[in-house]
């Protein structure tokens, strides 16, 4: 179920009722004009009017324990959605007569991310992928091709965070590895353990610090001079 709502009152303005949730953060997207609220349930992706919640598109995504939960990325020209058993996908999005269709644009069954979210940056999509026990990935948008790849053994989970210079890796092991953008092979430029407590919550950028919440509580990360 989604809602929409009016932000003076919390009045409902729009319901929207179909498969279940898949645990995927909805997005908002803008293409051809017209702005569509994209997300995953447990079996599928969803496209829907922004303005009203009808059904503009949707495409099958079925996973066997209903685990779709890496939020979609929009990079401007794909969609790109993952799962752990799914693999990484891409869709083109478009609209003939009024209708809405998605089209596979590309697959890469290699890059698998579980609760992670990819983040998109010169032409790369920047991502943890479970393959191997966890490794940090740089994907082709436009093709699917890996760009580079770490051994593995990252860890279960890493938040992904795209800064105006670096990208940043924060694993549930609190290791925050600073890794150089726009790289041909993966480029570590620092790592730092921030706290003896896990951080699976995704850390929020501000300014040039970090705000990072672990098992105990809050912190903030200040950039050295």
């Amino acid at each position: 179920q989604i809602l929409g709502l009016n932000p003076k009152t919390g009045a409902t303005e729009w319901e929207w009722k179909g498969l279940g949730p898949g645990y995927a953060s909805p997005v908002v997207i803008e293409t051809g004009g017209q702005k569509q609220i994209v997300t995953m349930t447990q079996g599928s992706i969803i496209g829907i009017d922004a303005k009203n919640g009808k059904d503009l598109w949707s495409v099958p995504f079925p996973d066997e324990w209903h685990e779709n939960i890496s939020t979609p990325l929009w990079t401007g020209a794909h969609l790109i959605v993952s799962g752990t058993r799914q693999g990484t996908h891409a869709y083109t999005l478009t609209q003939s007569d009024g209708k809405w269709q998605a089209t596979e644009s590309w697959k890469n069954p290699e890059v698998a991310m579980y609760m992670s979210s990819p983040v998109f940056g010169d032409g790369l999509i920047y991502g943890h992928s479970s393959k191997k026990k966890g490794q940090f990935v740089a994907v082709d948008a436009k093709t699917g091709a890996v760009r580079w790849a770490t051994e593995g053994r990252a860890g279960e989970h890493a938040s992904v965070l795209l800064t105006p210079q670096p990208v940043l890796f924060l694993t549930n092991g609190a290791d925050l590895i600073v890794a150089k953008r726009g790289a041909p092979t993966f480029a570590e430029e620092r790592r730092y353990e921030v706290t003896e407590a896990a951080t699976w919550a995704m850390p929020v950028l501000l300014g040039s610090n970090i705000l990072v919440r672990d098992a105990t509580g809050l912190m903030l990360l200040t950039a050295g001079k």
